[in-house]
């Protein structure tokens, strides 16, 4: 009896020994819980933050290149090409002693059609006389010396619109040279166009005595322009703008030129405006003399004036030698060797025109005859 007592005891205290076997590994389990619960949670949030982060994003545009950008530009500007553009023009406007002429030339090529070249050339021949009247529809732009410069036309704007520019620097004549592609959507361009949609309308008109033109069209494919720039004086020396068209027309022959017949013409039409910029001023052709005693050469002097400027009146030209016991100049511009010298002479031609006195020298070197 008291040993089943002992039995049951000892049962008793291996049940209550497994129970607390069983709470320690429900202890274990719990740690590993509470240890794994936190960077559970910190990997959802910061998957939630990512996640959150990435929708809260803008999206990414392209970046716009600007299409002018690299382009040469005098050193030390901090101006955008359409800025240092539009500042030249002002520089320029504001000139009183400047000559801006303009000019138109029309050409055709690449003629194709069921024709003989005798037919090309005529049509070609009524395209060239068109550039006389061409020139008309620009004279609103033409400044002559002394007059101010209110009309001049303002490159800022072609060079604003255009799509493309390259640039290039001439260290020989201090110049830069521009080339604009401009788009043919632009607004600086439809003056041009309506102006030349005139001309070839002339073009057919001057034609009507030996052909009928019917059906025309005539498209545009290209508009180009070309500045350049004069760094020393900080003004602009010309702008030309081009534009081609690719024309096509039904032509019918009559009269004494019926034997051509009739058939489609198609050619390209080549349609050039430039405005020409010249600054009064004087320059000798020869940068240097050499002479020897007693020996004398001309210069070859020009001076940019009106035509219809008279000198002595309008404007006066003088020569001077830095040292006449050297060498000395009349007032034609002969220079005479006097004697000889190491010391070369400066002689120094100046025009008078405007109010302004205008130089430009030549060294004068003198030397013995052998």
């Amino acid at each position: 009896m008291a040993d089943t007592e002992n039995a049951k005891t000892e049962s008793a205290a291996e049940n209550r020994f497994m129970s607390t076997g069983k709470n320690k590994i429900g202890v274990k389990q719990l740690v590993i819980i509470l240890v794994s619960c936190p960077l559970i949670v910190i990997l959802l949030c910061s998957a939630a933050i990512v996640y959150t982060v990435h929708h809260l994003e803008p999206e990414k545009t392209e970046e716009v290149v600007d299409p002018l950008a690299g382009t040469v530009l005098p050193e030390g500007t901090d101006m955008s090409i359409a800025q240092f553009c539009a500042y030249i023009t002002g520089q320029t406007a504001k000139s009183t002693d400047i000559k801006a002429s303009t000019g138109t030339d029309v050409s055709f090529r690449d003629f194709s059609g069921d024709f003989p070249d005798s037919v090309f050339s005529l049509i070609n021949h009524v395209g060239g006389q068109l550039n006389g009247g061409a020139n008309g529809k620009y004279e609103s732009q033409s400044v002559g010396y002394g007059e101010p410069c209110t009309e001049l036309l303002d490159i800022s704007a072609f060079a604003e619109e255009a799509d493309d520019a390259q640039g290039e620097y001439n260290a020989d004549n201090h110049k830069y040279r521009y080339t604009f592609n401009i788009p043919l959507n632009a607004k600086c361009i439809v003056p041009f166009f309506d102006a030349d949609e005139e001309m070839l309308e002339k073009c057919k008109k001057d034609c009507a005595a030996y052909a009928d033109f019917t059906d025309g069209r005539h498209t545009p494919t290209s508009a180009t322009a070309y500045y350049e720039y004069d760094s020393v004086n900080e003004q602009f020396t010309y702008f030309e703008l081009v534009r081609e068209y690719e024309i096509s027309v039904n032509a019918a022959f009559k009269n004494y030129l019926d034997v051509f017949g009739s058939g489609t013409l198609s050619f390209v039409c080549r349609v050039s405006t430039r405005y020409n910029i010249t600054h009064a001023g004087i320059f000798i052709k020869e940068d240097e003399l050499r002479l020897t005693k007693h020996g004398f050469q001309t210069l070859s002097v020009s001076a940019n004036v009106a035509d219809e400027a008279q000198e002595g009146t309008d404007f006066t030209v003088e020569f001077f030698s830095s040292d006449e016991s050297i060498a000395k100049a009349d007032a034609n511009g002969m220079v005479e060797a006097v004697r000889v010298s190491e010391t070369p002479v400066t002689v120094t031609a100046r025009l008078t025109y405007l109010g302004k006195m205008y130089e430009d020298s030549c060294t004068v070197y003198i030397t013995d005859e052998d």
